[in-house]
């Protein structure tokens, strides 16, 4: 009966709280993207669906969650899962896994994998212009600029080009930005960007001022618990060291802001939220920062530089779990740009 807290857990079926009783997380399951994604598809009319997932409990998971939300046309064979561990070690690659997408001549594809394997499938996209130009289009369960880098943190150039486009969710930034500017000045206080000094602190990006894209949540799951310990302090001490007295007090409906958003979970312990709906964007750089994304909101601080380019996820619409609504703000094809990068045609790319 412990309780137990998930600042990075979303995969759909530990929503179950027969099996996973007391199981509370600061994250929106799953279920919520992959309908936000489904609702997109038929709004803009997008058939000629096809579907890439692994075979852990999070890929199938979520790739399940699409299929039964999506109400399409999911092409015959084209629902593809594959052995995570085979592609680890080399027996399963991105050229199977694209031919066998390809066979069903699918015009989207919908990704549920690690970014590891996004890298890949990405970058062979490219390189053979398998499911890439004019008329294909991405989506990912899992938005990720490790997706467009190296194991040694350089950046694929194959792989940004190939993910130029794409489109995915991800928690929203808080709407309280001086509640969330308290955290980070506590952060720079206490951090250091040399993680082998030993400190009892270390940024891990290398950057103190900034916070990597899985931070916030781990920061909310903390809040959680403390909020609901504080919540049973004041009103029912005795009850402090009982874990249903603890899960009951997280699933107080009062919500609190957090560094995403406010935070309020679901009647399964799940949290309902806004989730950003992201488009990986190419940017111009110049002296002023970046001048051709129209100055708008780019959901993390990180970017993928591309010598006097830069790409990053731009937040083009927001789904809001507790009505279940989508609102997508105009979109357009790119016609802005002539160069190699920025030629390609993609399903979603600019705002009006």
């Amino acid at each position: 009966r412990a309780v137990v807290i998930g600042p990075s857990s979303t995969a759909p079926p530990l929503g179950n709280v027969t099996a996973y009783p007391n199981l509370a997380r600061a994250t929106s399951n799953d279920e919520h993207m992959a309908r936000a994604i489904a609702e997109l598809c038929a709004a803009l009319v997008w058939d000629r669906v096809a579907i890439l997932h692994d075979d852990s409990v999070w890929g199938a998971g979520g790739a399940a969650a699409f299929l039964d939300a999506f109400q399409g046309n999911v092409l015959p064979g084209s629902v593809v899962g594959f052995s995570l561990s085979a592609f680890d070690a080399g027996a399963v690659h991105a050229r199977e896994l694209l031919a066998n997408l390809s066979a069903t001549e699918p015009r989207v594809v919908f990704i549920a994998t690690q970014s590891r394997v996004q890298r890949a499938l990405y970058a062979w996209a490219y390189d053979t212009s398998t499911l890439y130009g004019n008329g294909y289009g991405w989506m990912t369960l899992w938005p990720s600029e490790e997706a467009l880098k190296n194991d040694d943190d350089s950046v694929n150039i194959s792989a940004a080009r190939g993910a130029e486009g794409v489109i995915g969710l991800r928690s929203a930034e808080p709407s309280d930005a001086d509640e969330a500017k308290k955290m980070v000045d506590l952060w720079r206080q206490a951090s250091s960007s040399d993680c082998d000094a030993g400190l009892a602190y270390c940024d891990a990006d290398g950057d103190p001022t900034t916070w990597p894209e899985y931070a916030p949540s781990v920061v909310d799951a903390v809040l959680l618990y403390a909020h609901a310990m504080d919540a049973l302090r004041r009103t029912a001490p005795s009850s402090m060291g009982d874990p249903d007295a603890l899960y009951a007090a997280m699933l107080n409906p009062s919500a609190f802001e957090g560094m995403s958003g406010p935070v309020h979970l679901g009647p399964d312990g799940d949290r309902l939220g806004q989730l950003a709906l992201l488009n990986l964007q190419t940017c111009l750089e110049g002296e002023q920062g970046l001048q051709s994304c129209g100055g708008r909101r780019r959901l993390t601080s990180s970017s993928i530089s591309l010598s006097s380019t830069v790409m990053a996820f731009v937040e083009v619409g927001m789904y809001d779990a507790n009505s279940n609504n989508l609102t997508v703000r105009t979109l357009r094809r790119s016609e802005e740009h002539t160069s190699e990068l920025q030629s390609r045609q993609y399903l979603v790319c600019r705002l009006l």
